[in-house]
């Protein structure tokens, strides 16, 4: 499975469903100064640290870092000089991620958040899981589509 790492809360947020929309993620579009052809299923890795500009920003919650958070899928990709585009997004979501122009969104659908998040390194870019990462978050998936606690 392909992996993508965020600073945090960004991940967190990218894998957190909507409260008014659960198949939509909190942070509906990971903005990013490079496109992707990639479509589908991607785990959401947070990186080991937090950036100085969210860290500035949101403090030091609790939240994961050096983990995969949860999985999320590529629906579709939006080039923020797309003239109207960004002015149709809602001001939360506008806040959440850089639309400044020649930067690419990365629409988000069916985030599934992890209960307990698996440590791993990170990488730049999009990366491929290894496998033993990847069995544990295919167990856990299936345990948050079931809904059994069992580990």
């Amino acid at each position: 499975m392909k992996a993508v790492t965020l600073w945090q809360p960004w991940a967190n947020y990218c894998v957190t469903p909507s409260e008014t929309d659960p198949e939509r993620p909190v942070k509906q579009y990971e903005t990013r100064s490079w496109t992707t052809r990639h479509r589908g299923l991607i785990a959401i890795h947070a990186s080991k640290r937090w950036g100085c500009d969210q860290a500035m920003r949101f403090g030091f919650p609790e939240l994961p870092l050096g983990a995969i958070v949860g999985v999320v899928e590529i629906v579709d990709m939006w080039a923020t000089n797309l003239v109207g585009w960004v002015s149709r997004l809602s001001d939360e979501e506008r806040s959440l991620g850089d639309f400044s122009p020649n930067r690419y969104g990365w629409e988000l659908a069916n985030p599934r958040k992890l209960d307990e998040p698996i440590p791993c390194r990170g990488k730049q870019g999009i990366w491929v899981l290894d496998a033993e990462i990847e069995e544990k978050l295919m167990r856990r998936l299936e345990l948050i589509t079931t809904g059994s606690t069992a580990q």
